[in-house]
């Protein structure tokens, strides 16, 4: 007597989509997955319809490190700050090869984002804006354009990591101590 074969969940599918869409490329045959996975490829196709969608799902980001982002005033503001840099950091070394991997597919932007109600990268600004405005309404940075600060900070992140990706090798010996470096400086020139 032969079992009914294992089912595959779409969780699976798109881990495994991604890893291998990254190590080949977007050239890479559906069957090849399909294979690695133990299905056929009119399975992937039957789930996400063709390769570029199953593609585009393969790549979006499907967690950010936004979603717990609320300023506490129980909590001293740097070490807010570090549990985000550091959460940043990973979600941009994740999210640079798969952005390159999208360009080479010509896939766009709006393609990628068109699932979500709000882009994450205009979440992300929002929510580190409200934490900025909060912060500054608890007294403990100054009145500034929150917006201003939200892009300082980002983009103290996330340069590191796409000129590290770029260039192939690293803009610094140790980024946990860049990361804690930058926060006290940043809070040195927005304290209150």
């Amino acid at each position: 007597m032969v079992g009914r074969p294992r089912e595959t969940s779409d969780e699976e599918i798109l881990d495994a989509a991604r890893r291998l869409f990254l190590e080949h490329g977007p050239q890479l045959a559906t069957s090849k997955i399909a294979a690695a996975l133990g299905i056929s490829a009119p399975a992937l196709f039957h789930r996400f319809g063709n390769k570029r969608a199953l593609l585009i799902a393969a790549i979006c980001p499907r967690s950010f490190p936004i979603s717990g982002l609320v300023y506490q005033t129980d909590q001293p503001i740097e070490e807010q700050l570090l549990i985000f840099a550091r959460a940043l950091r990973q979600f941009s070394r994740m999210l640079q090869p798969v952005m390159s991997l999208a360009k080479a597919a010509g896939i766009d932007n709006a393609e990628i984002f068109a699932s979500y109600d709000t882009p994450p990268p205009i979440l992300l600004l929002e929510k580190l804006d409200a934490f900025f405005v909060d912060a500054q309404a608890a007294g403990v940075i100054r009145e500034c354009p929150p917006r201003s600060l939200s892009l300082v900070l980002i983009g103290a992140i996330q340069g590191p990591i796409f000129l590290t990706f770029h260039l192939g090798q690293p803009v610094h010996d140790d980024f946990d101590a860049y990361i804690e470096d930058h926060v006290a400086n940043f809070l040195r020139g927005a304290a209150a």
